[in-house]
């Protein structure tokens, strides 16, 4: 919430106009409530979705019956899309499908665990996803080479000293200090936000020299 709140990943007005979170199903619908809460945002918007699997690898997905936003409603919106973990990416791809249905603004795949196959990778190098942020909870992440294609849309929070705190804590041993941020942003050049900041510090230097 932190990093969405405190950095140009979505857009939004002041009261979260413009912004819609996105549960994949039901069981995930309590934690993205949660989030929403955490966002202190009135005006944001949330939709649950569905899924049916038809086989191993095949899902439908829907707007869920007890979803109080519809497609319509989020249209043009930045979409923030939750799930705790990625694997063959099946499931989020579709979801994501779904929601460019609207035209959204942008779709943001927010995931705790990123332990994506091979086939995950190549799958969620789609279109249908603008942006992947995740944390380097399993390491490997961090590997550009593992990340391949996505690495222009991979935004990865690294959490150690989050880790740390709350390991002292638990362990009830004195805290070491943090700092301001209890995570470090890793995110590769390729990346259009990257190129972006570069862009703007740059012309901010040449008006300064101006």
């Amino acid at each position: 919430m932190d990093y969405l709140l405190n950095s140009n990943i979505v857009n939004y007005g002041e009261k979260g106009e413009g912004l819609a979170l996105c549960a994949p199903d039901k069981g995930a619908r309590d934690f993205v409530m949660e989030m929403y809460g955490k966002l202190g945002l009135e005006k944001a918007k949330f939709v649950l979705l569905d899924k049916e699997r038809t086989s191993e690898r095949k899902v439908e997905i829907k707007i869920h019956a007890e979803s109080e936003t519809t497609l319509e409603d989020i249209e043009g919106h930045d979409i923030v899309l939750f799930d705790d973990m990625v694997r063959t990416g099946s499931t989020v791809v579709q979801s994501c499908q779904l929601l460019k249905q609207v035209n959204p603004s942008k779709t943001v795949f927010a995931v705790t665990h990123f332990y994506a196959s091979e086939e995950g990778r190549v799958k969620m190098a789609n279109t249908a996803i603008d942006e992947i942020l995740t944390l380097n909870t399993i390491p490997t992440v961090l590997n550009r080479d593992i990340q391949g294609r996505l690495r222009k849309k991979m935004v990865v929070l690294k959490i150690e000293k989050w880790l740390a705190l709350n390991l002292c804590r638990i362990l009830k041993v004195s805290q070491p200090e943090m700092g301001d941020s209890l995570y470090a942003i890793d995110m590769s050049s390729k990346n259009t936000r990257w190129k972006r900041k570069i862009w703007l510090s740059e012309q901010l230097k040449t008006l300064n020299q101006a």
